[in-house]
């Protein structure tokens, strides 16, 4: 998709904004590797380059935050206002029943999955689907104790 500026745009009467850039060009599923592999070239077009919401790409994580300045200088690091999440397809008959979609979050590996998000330098397991930016965050949510515990998988709870 490309925006270009608006031509019926007047800056006297719109005192609160500026027209700063030319043309925007965006790019839609763009994976991971791509886009960071555009930003550590910092080259053309990528030189003025940004990511929305791609994370760095797992194999790429040393180069950013390794041992070029530059590169580490354009990084933002921090939360982000939404939690990924693994997602059960219920339309499988046997996953309608809560009971085994349970199971499901209390015997998935996190650790390994974590890993390959890059570690804990890129990603880490949250109780939750709010994360720490938003209102209303617990921090001690944690129904399945995966944050506490996310190496160790569980059998469900019995009922009694």
């Amino acid at each position: 998709m490309v925006l270009v500026k608006n031509t019926n745009w007047d800056a006297k009467t719109d005192p609160v904004r500026s027209q700063y850039v030319d043309q925007m060009n965006i790019s839609f599923n763009v994976q991971y590797e791509d886009s960071t592999k555009s930003l550590l070239a910092n080259t053309g077009a990528d030189q003025t380059g940004i990511s929305f919401n791609n994370s760095v790409d797992a194999g790429n994580i040393a180069a950013v935050l390794g041992g070029d300045a530059a590169v580490k200088a354009r990084t933002v690091a921090g939360y982000q206002p939404y939690v990924g999440q693994v997602n059960i397809n219920q339309s499988h008959a046997a996953l309608k029943d809560k009971a085994v979609r349970e199971a499901i979050a209390y015997a998935l590996p996190i650790t390994p999955i974590v890993r390959a998000f890059g570690g804990s330098s890129a990603a880490e397991v949250a109780g939750g689907f709010i994360s720490p930016t938003v209102s209303g965050y617990d921090a001690a949510f944690d129904p399945w104790a995966r944050r506490r515990t996310p190496a160790v998988t569980r059998s469900r709870p019995r009922r009694c």
